[in-house]
């Protein structure tokens, strides 16, 4: 029983951590969307792994957050 629900919370875990990090994807190409448009969205739609990187550090430094 135990690893039965071992189990089943880790493929639970897993889905969680896949939609939030495609939520996030989401939101930092709405960062670049916003200052950049649609050329800049582009491009980090291309280099996603900077984007992960790049947009929130833009954010917090662009907007003052």
């Amino acid at each position: 029983m135990r690893n039965v629900l071992g189990s089943i919370l880790k493929v639970l875990g897993y889905i969680i951590f896949a939609i939030f990090g495609l939520w996030s994807f989401i939101i930092d190409l709405a960062i670049v969307y916003q200052m950049a448009g649609t050329l800049g969205f582009l491009i980090a739609f291309v280099l996603f792994p900077i984007t992960f990187t790049a947009a929130p550090w833009y954010a917090l430094i662009a907007q003052g957050n």
